[in-house]
């Protein structure tokens, strides 16, 4: 009953619409003779019934030393599933796993495709300036596969600007240092930006170990880290309406991996230095009513993962292991403004990935590659004032096979005509393929894995009002998620773990976001609030009759919430931001064992002033102080992995 009320909301009402363009009210322009000139923004019409998120320019310059993990987590409904700080961070969006989110870096994938997932906390945000959510079904829109969400990270050129950089150095507790730099010059015909970054912590802070008897408080050992990363921008302007863009991206980091809380051995190394090059080139050409783009990119991970337990006699090397990637990627796209109420958009896709790993101790491991290739095809039309709507049709060959077709239907009205109301549905089915580790791992993959099928709806409202100098945006979403044959490793008759296709998962919830801002006498204030309600059960007939159906799956909270506060006033400005993660379960059937991850709450406090100097705010210096996790709050993202008390950073940024 559930699936078939999925699949009928598919062609049913649903409200969504872009989080990050939300139509603005009408504001009145009064112009030098004295007439009143009523200036009203819409959405376009190839964004019409799409949820998308788009995060706030000020909230990514004041993230600039943290991680896209940090800043998804304080920003959007999105779990962050994090090992501690400098280590793994994957998502879970919408109660989905870590490979159903599909992440894309200026037009290219950067999933692994071993793993299908991505590590969050590998991405600086002082590396991008700009971030894009799409919810659910609606990240067909972006990319195929993406059964939770897709997330868009790019950078771009800023064509105004002879020259610009900055240098910004952060220092804090438990040995954390840190050093972005960034320049950048150009004209109006061509633009280059160079970003460094030096990262590293001993990470050594004190945490209440609450794994063994007696529980007392206990360092943490063998969790010290260091990033480098470079990226480059070129922008180049030909002519006639020709752009060329080439990016590269070079990141290496040298992370010991920390004891987990519950280990009782005489001592444990664990490791994992991992560099990852990536490479895009992008040809866009515009006309006057059709615009087209060429993508190429390049991706390569290199991984060695080490794991040593000490005896009474010696080190014993318990894990040795190598892995490689390379990924090749072409995106050719077409854009048709048919009119003012119509567009056509066209994309196909080839890619290649060519993966291998090696247990060096077992001499277990396997090399393969795949070939896919796809073609999604989108109309939008505006009917009326009131109603607008799109089909896509979307197809993937992989492996010699061609995927179900995964069509997208969606529609959005705006009752009110006056573009601060919108309502709007769409319903999608996608699919996602096998990792290569699920197919080849040896040992345990499998290689008669079915693809994960999925079908999903959304319904959202959107409202914004502005009274004088008080703007109000309202984003409300209610979504359902059917997924078939979703793949999970689980022991089998031998000695390890196999991939299956055992599960059929129903997911549901609400996610709503408010965004209130309020300028008086030069105080300028800002309150963001965004809340996930998110259930997420298996539903498989095979374990109708055990203690897991029904259940919540592990890890995924039921309730998350998050606010943030900020203030400005003659250049001092304050941040405040507050996250709440209510109880996961870290069992199938939900059993209430001290196994169970209680519910917490992190609160973080900014504080800064900013200096500039000469016209504008383009050149100065802003220093700032942060205290992460005030009240400290002893919590774990993840089973026995420890997560630092209250903790200071201070930065200074130098921008020239």
């Amino acid at each position: 009953m559930k699936k078939l009320l999925v699949i009928a909301a598919l062609f049913g009402a649903v409200i969504s619409v872009e989080a990050g363009v939300r139509a603005m009210p009408s504001d009145t322009l009064r112009v030098a003779q004295g007439d009143e000139v009523v200036v009203r923004a819409t959405i376009r019409v190839e964004n019409q019934a799409v949820t998308k998120t788009v995060i706030d320019s000020l909230q990514i310059a004041h993230s600039a030393n943290s991680s896209l993990a940090e800043l998804i987590s304080k920003s959007t409904p999105a779990f962050i599933k994090t090992y501690g700080q400098g280590s793994i961070a994957t998502i879970s969006f919408r109660g989905t796993g870590a490979s159903h989110t599909q992440v894309q870096w200026n037009g290219i994938n950067i999933n692994n495709p071993m793993l299908g997932q991505v590590d969050f906390s590998q991405i600086p945000v002082g590396f991008i300036d700009n971030v894009e959510l799409y919810h659910g079904g609606s990240s067909l829109h972006n990319s195929t596969g993406a059964l939770g969400g897709a997330i868009s990270i790019a950078t771009k050129p800023q064509w105004d600007e002879p020259y610009h950089g900055s240098v910004m150095q952060t220092v804090g507790s438990f040995g954390k240092v840190q050093t972005i730099a960034t320049i950048g010059a150009g004209n109006r015909k061509v633009q280059g930006k160079l970003r460094y970054m030096f990262d590293m912590a001993e990470n050594d802070f004190s945490y209440f170990n609450t794994a063994i008897p007696p529980f007392e408080k206990t360092k943490q050992t063998n969790a010290s880290y260091k990033k480098h990363a470079v990226a480059g921008d070129i922008y180049y302007n030909v002519g006639r309406n020709n752009f060329l863009t080439l990016n590269g991206w070079f990141h290496t980091s040298d992370r010991n991996l920390p004891t987990i809380m519950s280990y009782e051995g005489l001592g444990r190394r664990e490791k994992d230095n991992t560099t990852d090059v990536r490479a895009a080139l992008k040809w866009a050409k515009y006309w006057e009513d059709v615009s087209t783009q060429l993508v190429s990119g390049y991706t390569r991970t290199d991984m060695d993962y080490l794991l040593s337990n000490k005896t009474y006699f010696d080190w014993v090397q318990n894990a040795s292991s190598s892995s490689s990637t390379n990924s090749f990627f072409n995106t050719y796209s077409v854009k048709w403004d048919i009119s003012d109420r119509s567009v056509l958009k066209a994309k196909v896709n080839v890619d290649y990935h060519d993966v291998s790993t090696n247990n060096k101790l077992t001499q277990e491991g396997y090399a393969n590659n795949r070939l896919e290739g796809g073609a999604t095809v989108s109309f939008h039309h505006s009917f009326s004032k009131y109603l607008s709507g799109y089909l896509l049709v979307s197809e993937e060959l992989s492996d010699g096979e061609f995927s179900p077709v995964m069509p997208s239907v969606g529609l959005s009205t705006n009752p009110l005509n006056r573009g601060n109301l919108n309502i709007a549905i769409n319903g999608t089915r996608n699919y996602h393929k096998p990792t290569l580790n699920d197919l080849y791992w040896q040992p345990g993959g499998n290689p008669d894995l079915r693809h994960e099928q999925g079908y999903s709806t959304d319904f959202t409202v959107d409202y914004a009002e502005k009274w004088g100098d008080f703007n109000l945006k309202i984003h409300a979403s209610a979504y359902m998620s059917w997924i078939d044959d979703w793949i999970i490793w689980q022991p089998s008759d031998f000695t390890y773990w196999t991939a299956q296709n055992i599960q059929n998962v129903f997911s549901r919830g609400v996610e709503a976001n408010v965004d209130m801002k309020y300028s008086v006498s030069g105080v300028n204030l800002r309150l963001a609030a965004n809340y996930a309600f998110t259930r997420t059960t298996n539903e498989s007939d095979d374990v109708k009759e055990l203690a897991s159906y029904g259940k919540q799956l592990i890890y995924v909270p039921l309730q998350k919430f998050n606010i943030l506060f900020a203030a400005e006033y003659r250049k001092f400005y304050l941040d405040f931001a507050w996250n709440y993660t209510s109880e996961r379960f870290t069992s199938s059937s939900n059993e209430v064992t001290r196994h169970n991850l209680p519910e917490y709450t992190v609160c973080d406090l900014t504080v800064g002033k900013k200096f500039f100097w000469g016209e504008g705010d383009k050149r100065g210096l802003d220093v700032q102080f942060r205290v992460n996790n005030i009240f400290d709050v002893h919590y774990q993202s993840i089973l026995w992995r420890a997560m630092p008390g209250v903790n200071f950073q201070v930065q200074v940024k130098f921008k020239f």
